[in-house]
């Protein structure tokens, strides 16, 4: 590795001309961190400033606390959406409508088709099969009914570990449940089979119910509840992006989807000439901007992370690129488990990560591992690594 006061000196006559982003209102993802940390008034301060625009649903200030929470849970069922998808809500869950009159029976009304209107009405998906649509009960027409349903909802999502457990006690009995799962099995649906039931609610899903359930006190624990929500669905992302910041630092590989998640920020970014002001003077610099005309009708999840996530890209895009001043290779990892792509200054590395002073990584241990296997065959290692037989014999092989 190229000693350190090289690469500075380096890094600092190849820089001294590059075109750099102004510091003005562009902060890093360890700052976001840190806004967060110092209290959800302080994220909201930087959210509003940078996406300016009204968001829909959930991130609506002008709807009630209870129109607010219900959109969010509109959004939270259907694993097509934004929202189910980043919350690993299973393929198969239950129809929105439906869940929510399976929520709205009681031991006095239990559940039961007729009840709930079910439309004879059908349609054909692309596939040729057939999609039942559901319609809301009578009671959805009462808003006190709304309130204690979505209540019910929230309350069993945020204290079961499974779906099976929570739906158990959105049925409010267990006589429900099985009302419910006999009546749609026989129903040309794809969450008929109820294999919902057994998978694990992840953490993030239970402490957003929390949150919502918070929500619905009142118009500020609700925009409370937004926030905190909306950094529950950030949060990946931003671990990710802490990832990133440390393995730039540290001088280690990155990988190709790594780069590929700032580049997808950064097409949400856009540079312009800003004029800044300095005493009674200006200063013209290149300032950035979050463009969300392509996500402004989206999810406002989607929306308000975006803009707070544009200017942690280019601020990574910005250090990676200081980095490595140089044209570098994108190799493919060597280790048959692995075959992660990886960006490196060293065109001979040809396993993510390397070694570590004395230390190997798991990818070089089995690296070195195949690379005497294959020679003990009598094929080359630098040719025949990449043949697919060749990683499935050596995973398969008999030890």
């Amino acid at each position: 590795m190229m000693d350190a006061s090289v690469k500075g000196e380096i890094m600092a006559r190849r820089t001294e001309n590059m075109a750099r982003i102004s510091e003005y209102d562009l902060y890093d993802i360890e700052n976001l961190f840190t806004y967060w940390n110092s209290g959800w008034h302080h994220l909201a301060h930087v959210g509003e400033r940078q996406c300016p625009h009204k968001l829909a649903g959930f991130g609506d200030k002008s709807r009630s606390p209870l129109e607010r929470v219900r959109s969010a849970i509109d959004e939270v069922f259907p694993p097509c959406s934004v929202l189910g998808k980043n919350l690993k809500v299973p393929d198969s869950i239950p129809a929105y409508d439906a869940v929510l009159n399976l929520a709205a029976s009681s031991n006095k009304e239990p559940y039961g088709p007729a009840k709930f209107m079910y439309s004879a009405s059908s349609r054909f998906g692309l596939l040729g099969s057939v999609i039942r649509s559901v319609r809301l009960g009578p009671w959805a027409e009462d808003e006190k009914e709304w309130q204690k349903t979505i209540e019910n909802i929230l309350k069993a999502l945020a204290t079961s570990s499974t779906y099976g457990e929570a739906f158990t006690k959105i049925a409010t009995n267990e006589k429900n449940l099985a009302r419910f799962m006999e009546y749609w099995s026989a129903q040309p649906v794809l969450w008929s089979k109820g294999e919902y039931l057994e998978a694990s609610i992840g953490p993030r899903l239970r402490e957003m119910a929390k949150w919502l359930q918070r929500g619905l006190r009142g118009k500020e624990a609700c925009e409370e509840a937004w926030w905190n929500c909306l950094w529950l669905y950030m949060q990946p992302t931003v671990e990710t992006m802490l990832g990133i910041r440390e393995k730039i630092s540290a001088d280690m590989v990155l990988y190709r989807e790594e780069i590929d998640t700032v580049e997808s920020y950064i097409a949400h970014g856009l540079l312009r000439l800003g004029m800044i002001p300095d005493g009674d003077k200006f200063k013209v610099r290149m300032v950035l901007s979050p463009y969300l005309r392509q996500v402004t009708d989206g999810s406002p999840f989607t929306v308000m992370s975006t803009a707070l996530l544009v200017p942690p890209a280019f601020d990574l895009a910005q250090k990676f690129q200081n980095t490595f001043p140089e044209s570098r290779f994108l190799q493919q990892c060597h280790a048959p488990s692995c075959r992660k792509h990886f960006y490196t200054q060293r065109k001979n590395q040809v396993v993510c990560g390397g070694s570590r002073g004395h230390e190997k990584t798991k990818c070089a241990l089995e690296w070195k591992s195949f690379r005497a296997w294959l020679k003990a065959l009598g094929k080359d290692p630098d040719r025949d690594w990449y043949n697919p037989k060749q990683k499935e014999a050596f995973r398969t092989r008999e030890h």
